[in-house]
């Protein structure tokens, strides 16, 4: 299966991932243990992740190196196997990134980008806690030699800061 695709959807897991029960085998209300209330809920059009990019945010510090490379962003574990990537890593990633420099002060910020995603992803998939084994960053050299360390922001699960591990 592709991400996104909600062809296999399991409530339990959503209860899980959505914040509202411990595991994905205890019975699950759609409403209340997923979304927090008694509203009207669907599981795919309010906690689908929508078409998903890498997208850039901002760099911090003055890159002005040679390096090449690509930051990506993966999901695994049980938010993986809901957005339909399964329980291995699948990872999706930056356009190729040139003139990066790893200098410890040069940091590049990265989140996943849902277009289209329900109005319930973010608030309650991304940004629980939970979650934050279930995204995974990384970062692939292709030239120059830069290596970066990535560090998972504490209130977005899908969002990450990609720091210079210096010359």
């Amino acid at each position: 299966m592709a991400l996104n695709d909600m062809t296999n959807l399991k409530l339990g897991q959503l209860g899980k991932i959505a914040g509202g029960k411990s595991n994905a085998t205890s019975q699950t209300s759609l409403a209340a243990d997923c979304r927090g209330s008694a509203s009207a809920t669907s599981m795919r059009g309010d906690f689908r992740c929508g078409s998903l990019t890498v997208d850039y945010i901002s760099t911090s510090g003055f890159p002005s190196g040679s390096g090449r490379g690509y930051f990506k962003i993966g999901l695994k574990n049980d938010v993986g196997t809901y957005m339909g990537g399964g329980s291995s890593v699948t990872f999706l990633s930056s356009s190729l990134v040139n003139d990066l420099d790893d200098a410890l002060e040069v940091s590049y910020y990265y989140q996943l980008g849902e277009s289209g995603a329900g109005s319930l992803y973010q608030t309650r998939i991304a940004n629980n806690s939970d979650n934050s084994g279930d995204y995974e960053g990384d970062f692939d050299e292709v030239l120059g030699g830069v290596v970066f360390h990535d560090y998972q922001d504490a209130t977005n699960m899908d969002k990450f800061r990609f720091r210079g591990a210096g010359q």
